[in-house]
């Protein structure tokens, strides 16, 4: 659904009221993100991600230590 209001910043708008520039962003939103149950959890901690590249960024920011130690 594309929905331009004069802000260029939100012009592809999901039915939830998110919006996005680009249409592949707003895609991947109600692929991944809308409505959808988080499916990706860390096995560290508590941290569930909706998307796969989002736990990674997780585990490297928070979890960088326990990936690389070689005990």
């Amino acid at each position: 659904m594309e929905v331009y209001n004069g802000d260029l910043a939100h012009r592809f708008v999901c039915a939830c009221g998110r919006g996005y520039k680009n249409k592949s962003h707003l895609t991947r939103h109600r692929t991944y993100e809308c409505g959808i149950v988080r499916q990706f959890s860390c096995d560290r901690c508590p941290y569930v991600a909706c998307r796969k590249d989002h736990l990674k960024k997780h585990m490297d920011r928070f979890h960088r230590d326990d990936l690389y130690s070689f005990q």
